[in-house]
């Protein structure tokens, strides 16, 4: 998904929670104007992706709203990390697959976050620390 305004979140949860043979994720400059969900909603927002190997959601303004144990199963990921994602608690979560990660960094980099994330990602050989301004 590249360059796409959508009215309501729900709508792409819709959309996603109809791909569960996902493979690879792209959502850059996506657009939403409504940002709330509904509780029944927001339950279908944390389908897992069992298929999916590639993430990118770092250049989109909804990125804020995926936590990324909905993508436990990938081998790379690219992210911006935001201040909703810093609340996740990762000692139960593995990213057993997970070979190459990206994060971007709007403000600092928050150190023991990225440290508690790394600890998670036993198989990881690349790591790229990005600042954005």
């Amino acid at each position: 998904m590249t360059n796409v305004h959508l009215l309501k979140l729900k709508f792409l949860v819709k959309i996603l929670s109809l791909c569960p043979l996902l493979e690879d994720l792209l959502m850059k400059n996506l657009q939403v104007n409504d940002n709330t969900l509904a509780a029944d909603d927001a339950t279908k927002f944390l389908i897992t992706f069992p298929n999916l190997l590639k993430v990118d959601v770092s250049e989109s303004s909804i990125s804020c709203f995926f936590r990324l144990k909905l993508f436990r199963n990938v081998e790379f990921l690219r992210a911006q990390v935001t201040v909703h994602t810093l609340e996740e608690d990762f000692s139960a979560t593995k990213f057993l697959n997970l070979t190459h990660m990206e994060l971007r960094f709007k403000e600092e980099y928050y150190w023991d976050w990225l440290i508690k994330f790394i600890c998670a990602c036993p198989s990881l050989q690349s790591l790229a620390i990005h600042k954005i301004r």
